[in-house]
C-alpha cells in the first residue's frame, strides 16, 4: 500500500499521524511540551495545567509525576471541578 506524502507528515509526537489523537502524556515534562509550557513561568504553567486537568483524566503515572513536581494541589482541585 503506497502512502501519500501527507500520511508521512507527523504531528509534534513522533508516533502520531496528522489527524490522529495523540496519546495522553505520562510525565509532567511531556505534558508541558505538549502544552508548549516548557519555558513558561510557574503562574502560566499552573493555570494551563489546571485547565488541562479539568478537561482530561490523567493517568496514574502522570499523577505520580505531578505529585513529585509539586502539583498535587492542582490534581485535587481539578478532580473537584470535574
Amino acid at each position: 500500500m503506497a502512502t501519500t506524502p501527507n500520511e508521512r507528515v507527523l504531528d509534534d509526537c513522533a508516533h502520531t499521524r496528522v489527524g490522529d489523537v495523540p496519546p495522553v502524556p505520562q510525565s509532567v515534562g511531556a505534558l508541558f511540551a505538549d502544552l508548549r509550557l516548557t519555558r513558561a513561568d510557574d503562574v502560566d504553567r499552573r493555570r494551563e495545567l489546571l485547565d488541562w486537568l479539568i478537561q482530561h483524566e490523567p493517568s496514574k503515572r502522570l499523577i505520580r509525576s505531578l505529585e513529585r513536581r509539586g502539583y498535587a494541589d492542582l490534581v485535587a482541585a481539578a478532580a473537584a471541578k470535574r
